[in-house]
């Protein structure tokens, strides 16, 4: 289900969290660019870990902290079916989540089928990539990182490169 670039507020945030919950054919939900705040992507990510929802993508959503929390939540939850999730262009910089993120990308090792993950334009500087990296490290599952467009340098660089070199060998690409 594409709903891309639409309107849809925390109103359609709780609708749609019904509807995941109740559809059990739904793999795929797009909801790149909408209006949806914390609160509507709270309500989605709890009824994600009960369905069987393999994509999401919230690119292009504010998600702020309490919105990454709930992403976080869901990663944890060890019912949590998703494969892929993109949050390209969802300011996690902006509120000092991605450490949030990362703890959950680190503890949810043993319980998440979490292949993909695109954090692309995100502006992560170095400190947000080591936060990632320190994850990654932990993390036998996840096949493909998308940085792209970020803002991290030689030396973030470097900090992902020696966790590949020691202890990723489950990352296909990046």
């Amino acid at each position: 289900l594409d709903l891309t670039k639409n309107r849809l507020t925390d109103v359609g945030g709780g609708i749609l969290a019904k509807a995941i919950q109740r559809n059990e054919s739904l793999r795929r939900l797009v909801l790149e660019g909408n209006l949806i705040t914390c609160e509507g992507i709270a309500r989605i990510c709890e009824a994600v870990t009960n369905s069987k929802l393999q994509i999401l993508k919230l690119g292009k959503l504010d998600l702020s902290e309490r919105g990454v929390a709930a992403v976080a939540v869901m990663l944890e939850n060890p019912h949590c079916p998703l494969r892929k999730l993109d949050l390209r262009s969802c300011k996690l910089r902006d509120s000092g989540a991605i450490e949030i993120f990362a703890r959950a990308l680190k503890s949810s090792n043993n319980v998440s089928s979490l292949e993909y993950l695109c954090l692309g334009r995100n502006e992560l500087g170095d400190t947000e990539i080591r936060e990632i990296v320190a994850a990654l490290c932990h993390n036998n599952k996840l096949q493909v990182l998308d940085l792209q467009y970020n803002t991290f340098t030689d030396s973030g660089l470097q900090s992902l490169i020696s966790c590949l070199k020691s202890s990723n060998d489950t990352l296909k690409k990046l």
